[in-house]
């Protein structure tokens, strides 16, 4: 049965197994939906993140490491330090598989150590043990040294210096480049004193499946179906950065001097195909993915040194180092990248607060005194430089470790700064797709595309029949019905985020792959009987109770909101000229269809009708 969780105690240097209730996980399946849950049960409002009443929860979904395609995802939940809310991120690569194989389906930590520690597990074998020897290496190191003491097969899961440093969005690190990136869970487990976990697994992940012949049979259709889709193709050849020269000179959707612009004139020079032509040395793939989307580069830089197959930058880290800055240097950004996998640091927060920093010098919000740096837009080699300072909190690097709010207000720049619910935009100009505009304003996390990717519909045309979700219905500058499009993308990305597979190969990210079949997988993985609207409904429960959990923490309808640039001043050349977001008419329909009253509390009646009654 899945829900073997492990509940770490570092106070008291405990660890104990317990089976989780089979309602909770048919209820919220896995993943973010089941750690909300826990969460919300377990956290009393208003703690400190970086307390030791704050709890990690390493989460895995029941198809996590099986035959399914890109099943190899978790999730890692806390109270955000960043945000004050729910917080949440999810990762691909291995660690999630080999938790599963190991006999674990999730890891609960709660209190604090007095010294350094990771937690080891193999096989059903769990133990704490001292890392005082590792504390202060990064990633690459301390997981090499994690192997050499345990073995070479063991998949590490760690913080680098930025969590060690309770930068607010560091990342927790798995497979060394592989990142559960967003909220900042790397700071709460740095707050503990929680470096790694590593696990050894050689079982079955199948073991809680009955019909293990339907589930072989279904999931070999699926991997062929996206294998050979044609956005496999694209993604396997160039990466998730693709199509940023389209983005930004089709769409006016590559956010580009602090989102001043949305589109870059050296949008090529760091796109997905120029790295492809003179970088790329091969690609790699998380567990159970036929895609491979990741990128393995290597450069020899005389200014930002040599990389030596390294992972390569994805689409929102080249965005967020390169067009939000106004720079047009690859290498800086692969330096950049390769430099926030080491220490462990979200490379859309880190990217956007160093933005942040140089629109603020720009507009003399802070000076080169201040800074002790030439914060010009396009200069590469500061940007890199600000990437050490964050993760070692030294000079404004301090500053914009806290985020991006923390660091306007300590400037009087607080009107600048970037964000939903304290969460930094990642790179996606609403004024382009404008149910992006409602997806950031909305998401239960913050300012995020990857809850609702919308821009799969109204920019790229993808469909989805069985929902009849149909792409010429939604033009990305208007707004009528988006709140409908809205909701069931949503439900659908927190089905998702639960069973732990990967966006990329479920509809609409596979147009091919229907939510009928959806409905099948996760009906063979669980034992329940779903449909189509049984789907949706685990998704509106899920994302409604993680509602709760930030209503519980003081959400309220004027936090889903945008900055003002983007509601009030339009881009006065391009495709988006003329346009802003209308959110208070998308906001009002929104509320409606989802059963929230007007200051965007779910509803009793509607609690009840998604079987959430005992929350009421």
């Amino acid at each position: 049965m899945f829900g073997t969780t492990l509940r770490v105690n570092l106070s008291d240097r405990t660890i104990d197994t317990e089976q989780l209730d089979e309602d909770l996980i048919e209820t919220y399946l896995g993943g973010t939906g089941l750690a909300a849950r826990i969460l919300y049960d377990e956290l009393e409002p208003g703690i400190d993140p970086l307390g030791p009443e704050n709890k990690l929860v390493f989460a895995t979904g029941p198809i996590t490491g099986t035959r399914a395609p890109t099943s190899g995802r978790h999730s890692v939940s806390a109270l955000s330090p960043l945000t004050g809310i729910l917080g949440e991120a999810t990762s691909g690569g291995d660690w999630g598989t080999a938790l599963r194989r190991a006999g674990v389906d999730l890891v609960i930590v709660e209190g604090e150590a007095d010294e350094p520690v990771y937690v080891h597990v193999e096989d059903g074998e769990f133990e704490l043990r001292d890392a005082s020897g590792l504390w202060g290496l990064d990633v690459p190191e301390t997981t090499d040294r994690i192997q050499k003491d345990v073995g070479d097969d063991a998949v590490v899961s760690t913080i680098g210096r930025a969590g060690e440093n309770q930068v607010r969005f560091a990342a927790v690190m798995n497979d060394v480049k592989r990142a559960a990136g967003r909220t900042g869970m790397g700071a709460v487990m740095g707050a503990k004193k929680l470096k790694a976990i590593s696990v050894i697994g050689t079982g079955d992940p199948h073991h809680h499946i009955d019909d293990v012949e339907g589930y072989k049979e279904l999931t070999l259709e699926l991997t062929q179906t996206v294998t050979q889709t044609p956005s496999t193709k694209t993604r396997r050849d160039h990466g998730t950065a693709a199509a940023i020269e389209e983005e930004s000179e089709v769409f006016d959707n590559l956010p580009t001097k602090y989102f001043e612009k949305g589109e870059f004139d050296g949008a090529w020079d760091i796109s997905g195909p120029r790295m492809s032509e003179d970088y790329l040395t091969n690609v790699y793939a998380c567990g159970q993915c036929p895609i491979a989307c990741g990128r393995v580069v290597s450069m020899e830089s005389e200014r930002f040194g040599t990389l030596s197959d390294q992972g390569g930058p994805e689409y929102e880290t080249l965005a967020s180092f390169g067009s939000l800055s106004m720079n047009d240097d690859f290498e800086s950004i692969a330096r950049a990248n390769e430099l926030c996998n080491r220490y462990g640091l979200d490379t859309i927060s880190a990217g956007h607060v160093v933005a942040f920093a140089i629109a603020a010098q720009d507009r003399g919000l802070v000076d080169e005194d201040e800074t002790e740096m030439d914060l010009d837009w396009g200069n590469e080699e500061e940007i890199v430089e600000l990437v050490h300072r964050i993760a070692d909190r030294d000079g404004f690097g301090d500053v914009l470790a806290d985020g991006v709010v923390r660091a306007a207000a300590a400037i009087d720049g607080e009107e600048h700064a970037l964000h939903v619910k304290g969460l930094e935009l990642p790179m996606h100009e609403p004024r382009a797709q404008k149910t992006m505009g409602l997806t950031y304003a909305t998401s239960n996390r913050g300012a995020c595309h990857m809850r609702a990717f919308t821009g799969y519909v109204d920019i790229y045309g993808y469909d989805v029949p069985d929902l009849e979700i149909y792409s010429d219905d939604y033009p990305r500058h208007a707004t009528e019905g988006k709140a409908e499009l809205e909701i069931v993308l949503q439900n659908l990305f927190n089905v998702y985020d639960s069973m732990c597979g990967c966006k990329f190969s479920y509809p609409p990210g596979t147009e091919e792959i229907s939510v009928a079949q959806l409905a099948d997988l996760l009906g063979l993985a669980t034992g329940l009987e779903l449909d189509r609207d049984d789907v949706l409904e685990l998704g509106d429960r899920i994302f409604t109770m993680k509602r709760l959990f930030n209503v519980r923490e003081g959400i309220s309808r004027e936090d889903d909101t945008l900055p003002s640039m983007f509601t009030e001043r339009a881009h006065e050349e391009g495709s988006n000229a003329g346009e802003v977001v209308e959110l208070a008419e998308m906001l009002e329909e929104y509320y409606e269809r989802r059963g929230w009253d007007e200051q965007g509390r779910p509803t009793d009646e509607h609690l009840a009708g998604i079987g959430l009654a005992e929350l009421v």
